[in-house]
C-alpha cells in the first residue's frame, strides 16, 4: 500500500488498483482530460460570477460546484459500488484540475454508497438552481451547464474505461434528469403571481404590505390542487387554529405556546414542495411569518466537507430563511454516523430553531420510515417536531387527470382514443408501483416522452397544421410507454 492510502480489504484494494489508471505515465488519456478539465472551468468560472453578482464573500456557488463535480466524477468512476481509495482521490485531482481534501472525498464516498441512487439523481448544483431563476428561456443558459456536467460525467468514466456504454449512459440519463428538473422549475417559476422573479433575491426581500397574500386566495389554491383530500384537510385545520390565536392575541387573551415546526412524510412527487410554499404563504397572510418565503435544501445545503463547514453552511441557510419556512427534503440523510458531518448540522439548526423561534419555522419532509427514525436520532427533534402531515400517493385517476393537466398548459390536446390508453398506460403504473413510486414526477416523465414521440410522428409530415401541432394521438402514448420501458432498461439505468 502507498504511502498515504488508506487500508483497505485485500481484494477490494485489488480491483480499485486494477481500475484506478496511471494518468501520469499514460498520454491517451491526455484529451479527455483536456475535454474534462475545460468543463470544470467553465462551470466554475460561471459560479464565481454567481458569487460576485450576489456579493457572496463566502464563494457559495464556487465551493458548491466543486463539491458537485467531485460528486458527479465519484459516481461515474463507480463509486455507488465499491469503496474509492486515495489513489481515486489524487486520479481525480489530475482529472479536475483542482485539489481535493481527503476528509471531503471520503464524506463524499461515504454519500455514494449509502444513499439510494434516486436520491442522488434528484441533486441539482447551486449554480443551476440560480441560473434558472434568471432565464425564462429553458436552456439558456442551463443547457450550457448541463451539456458541461454530462461531459464531465462521460468523460471521467471514458478514461477508466467504458467499454460498454454504461458510464456514458449514466451521464445521458442524469443529464435527463437535470433538464426535467429545469423544465419543472421554469414553469413553477412563470406561475408565479406578478412581480415575484423567483429569485433568490426576491425569496429574502421584505415585501410591501399591499403585496401580502389573502388568505381565502390561498385556500383557493389549494383547492385546486388535484387529490390530497387529507393533507388539505390538516392545512386548513392548523390556519383556522393560528387564525383563532391571531384574534386572541388582538384582544389580550393569553396562547399557550405552540410549536409550529412541521414534519411532511410520503413517497416524491405527492405535493410536499407544493404545499409547502402555500403554508408559507398563509402564514404570511396570517401574520405568523413577515416574509412568507420558502428557501428549499437538502442535506448537500447543510453538511460541509470539513470541520466547521457544516455550521456555516447551516447557519447561511438558516439566514436567508429568517421570517420565512425552511424546508429540509430528505432530512433522514443528515442522521449520520462516525464521521459524518450530517450530526453537526442538526445540532446547528436545533440551536438556530430556538434563537429564532418566532422567526424561523422548519419543515422536514421524506420516506415515513426513514423519517420516524431520523426523529429518534437526536432527542431534541421529537421536541421540536410534533406535528405530522402525511402525503398519500396520488390515484391512478389523479394521476390521469395531473397528466391532462400538464398536456393541457402547454396546449396539448389528448384525443379520445389517446385519452383512453393514457388512462390504461398510468393505471398499470400505479398497479405496479412499489414504495418508492414517484408519483407526479413520473406522469411529468410520461409527458415529455409523449411529447417527443409526438414530434418524432410528425417528423415525416411535410405540411403540418396547428391542429396536428396540438394533438396527442393514441400511438403516441404507445410509442412513449415504449421509450419508458426501454428508459428504465438500458444498461447502467438502474445501477447509476
Amino acid at each position: 500500500m502507498g504511502k498515504g492510502e488508506r487500508p483497505t480489504k485485500k481484494n477490494t484494494l485489488q480491483i480499485d488498483n486494477a481500475n484506478v489508471p496511471d494518468l501520469l505515465a499514460d498520454n491517451g488519456h491526455l484529451s479527455s482530460i483536456r475535454t474534462v478539465r475545460d468543463s470544470v472551468r467553465r462551470l466554475l468560472r460561471d459560479s464565481r460570477e454567481q458569487d460576485r453578482k450576489t456579493e457572496d464573500l463566502d464563494n457559495s456557488c464556487y465551493r458548491d460546484m466543486q463539491q458537485f463535480v467531485v460528486l458527479i466524477a465519484g459516481r461515474a468512476i463507480g463509486g455507488q459500488k465499491r469503496d474509492l481509495t486515495e489513489k481515486d482521490r489524487r486520479c481525480l485531482q489530475q482529472v479536475l484540475g483542482f485539489e481535493i481534501p481527503a476528509v471531503g472525498f471520503e464524506e463524499m464516498a461515504k454519500e455514494l454508497r449509502t444513499t439510494e441512487a434516486e436520491l442522488l439523481d434528484r441533486k441539482v448544483p447551486m449554480l443551476l438552481k440560480l441560473q434558472v431563476t434568471q432565464e425564462r428561456h429553458i436552456y439558456a443558459p442551463c443547457d450550457f451547464t448541463i451539456r458541461n456536467l454530462e461531459d464531465i460525467a462521460e468523460y471521467t468514466g471514458q478514461i477508466y474505461g467504458d467499454t460498454t456504454g454504461t458510464r456514458k449512459n449514466m451521464a445521458r440519463r442524469l443529464g435527463l434528469q437535470w433538464r426535467n428538473w429545469v423544465d419543472t422549475e421554469t414553469d413553477r417559476i412563470a406561475n408565479l403571481p406578478p412581480g415575484d422573479s423567483g429569485s433568490i433575491e426576491s425569496l429574502t426581500a421584505v415585501p410591501d404590505a399591499q403585496d401580502h397574500d389573502n388568505l381565502e386566495q390561498v385556500k383557493d389554491e389549494l383547492g385546486n390542487l388535484i387529490g390530497l383530500e387529507a393533507v388539505k384537510k390538516d392545512f386548513l385545520s392548523l390556519s383556522n387554529l393560528l387564525r383563532i390565536r391571531q384574534l386572541r392575541k388582538q384582544e389580550d387573551l393569553p396562547n399557550d405556546p405552540i410549536s409550529l415546526h412541521l414534519v411532511f412524510t410520503g413517497n416524491p412527487g405527492t405535493g410536499k414542495t407544493t404545499v409547502a410554499r402555500l403554508l408559507a404563504r398563509s402564514y404570511r397572510a396570517l401574520g405568523v411569518l413577515a416574509k412568507g418565503h420558502l428557501i428549499e435544501v437538502d442535506r448537500s445545503g447543510l453538511v460541509g466537507g470539513y470541520v466547521g463547514h457544516t455550521a456555516l453552511k447551516t447557519k447561511e441557510v438558516v439566514k436567508r430563511a429568517l421570517d420565512g419556512i425552511l424546508f429540509i427534503d430528505e432530512a433522514y440523510a443528515l442522521a449520520g454516523e462516525g464521521k459524518d458531518y450530517g450530526p453537526e448540522a442538526i445540532n446547528t439548526l436545533l440551536k438556530l430553531m430556538e434563537d429564532y423561534r418566532d422567526r424561523l419555522i422548519v419543515i422536514v419532509a421524506g420516506y415515513t420510515s426513514p423519517m420516524e427514525a431520523f426523529l429518534r436520532s437526536n432527542p431534541g427533534l421529537k421536541s421540536r417536531f410534533s406535528k405530522f402531515i402525511h402525503f398519500e400517493d396520488y390515484a391512478a385517476e389523479e394521476l390521469v387527470e395531473i397528466f391532462r393537466n400538464i398536456l393541457s398548459r402547454s396546449k396539448f390536446e389528448l384525443t379520445d382514443a389517446a385519452l383512453e390508453r393514457s388512462q390504461e398506460l398510468i393505471a398499470r403504473l400505479r398497479d405496479n408501483a412499489d414504495e418508492h413510486f414517484g408519483n407526479a414526477r413520473v406522469i411529468r416523465n410520461l409527458a415529455e416522452f409523449v411529447q417527443q414521440e409526438q414530434a418524432n410522428r410528425l417528423a415525416v409530415t411535410s405540411e403540418i397544421s396547428r391542429a396536428q401541432l396540438m394533438s396527442i394521438e393514441a400511438s403516441d402514448i404507445l410509442a412513449a410507454d415504449e421509450m419508458m420501458k426501454a428508459s428504465k432498461n438500458r444498461p447502467g439505468a438502474s445501477e447509476c
